[in-house]
């Protein structure tokens, strides 16, 4: 929505990628003045750090678009595609994402959940923190986006292409009112 509010429908755990690529042709419905008008995915996301090839194949053939998440600073700018691959400042965008938390349910550009998540939505959100590095031989010292606690920041992940892809197509201010889905999905290993 209108400063990247965002509404999640759903989300969730598949096993393989004929599995995913059917929340591609799911269909969710919203509700505009009393009537219950139909969504669907119009952007979907998968990480391309793990099988890669295999990835870029799957992406090719069923029209998705892999993602390459870079650190803070190696990029001009926060989401650009190189070589068909979406490349996102991972920093920029997860710093965007805790703002957005933080927000009034009401705010223009809040990030709403839906009612039904589980704790374990919220450890992977919450996986990582922004931490200070220590001081390197100038006594600089950097804050870098850090795994704090648990494993698994798979749903992180997965926040942060959505924020990425509104950013890259422009949805901040979208010219029109059609609700967009985006699926976005972060690969575990193995």
């Amino acid at each position: 929505g209108e400063n990247e509010t965002s509404w999640m429908v759903d989300y969730g755990v598949v096993q393989t990628l004929d599995q995913l690529n059917e929340l591609r042709y799911r269909r969710f419905g919203y509700l505009d003045n009393g009537e219950i008008k139909p969504m669907f995915a119009t952007h979907c996301l998968i990480d391309s750090g793990y099988d890669t090839d295999r990835i870029y194949k799957f992406c090719e053939v069923n029209g998705w678009y892999p993602v390459k998440g870079r650190e803070g600073g190696q990029m001009q700018y926060p989401a650009k595609p190189f070589s068909g691959v979406l490349n996102i400042d991972a920093d920029f965008f997860k710093d965007s994402l805790q703002v957005k938390l933080k927000m009034a349910l009401d705010a223009p550009g809040s990030w709403l959940l839906h009612r039904t998540v589980r704790m374990d939505y919220a450890l992977h959100v919450s996986s990582e923190a922004k931490v200070t590095t220590e001081a390197d031989k100038w006594g600089r010292t950097k804050r870098k986006w850090k795994l704090v606690h648990g494993k698994d920041n798979h749903w992180l992940d997965c926040e942060v292409y959505q924020l990425a892809i509104a950013f890259w197509e422009g949805w901040r201010h979208p010219k029109e009112t059609q609700p967009r889905t985006v699926t976005t999905v972060q690969r575990r290993d193995g």
